[in-house]
């Protein structure tokens, strides 16, 4: 199974969003985990990771939204959501 990192991030956001701080951290920890252990390994990000192991599955050099990843902790931990306005 694949997830993409957009798709985790709009949940992490939406958790955040519903008040449930706490696990939209934890949950944020384990996507810039994710995101910092493909830069690791391939050197490049990807679009979409395995669910099972976490290694990169598509689009290698995906730039896009995994950049908000560098701030996504900071964010959370004060509360602040990038998508909403």
């Amino acid at each position: 199974m694949r997830f993409s990192s957009f798709a985790v991030l709009l949940v992490v956001c939406s958790i955040l969003s519903a008040k449930f701080q706490s696990f939209s951290e934890d949950l944020g920890v384990t996507l810039v985990a994710t995101l910092a252990g493909d830069l690791n390994a391939t050197r490049t990000w990807h679009e979409c990771y395995s669910s099972d192991s976490g290694s990169g599955l598509a689009a290698p050099g995906f730039l896009s939204f995994d950049t908000l990843g560098a701030f996504l902790i900071t964010n959370l931990k004060n509360g602040i959501n990038p998508f909403e306005l």
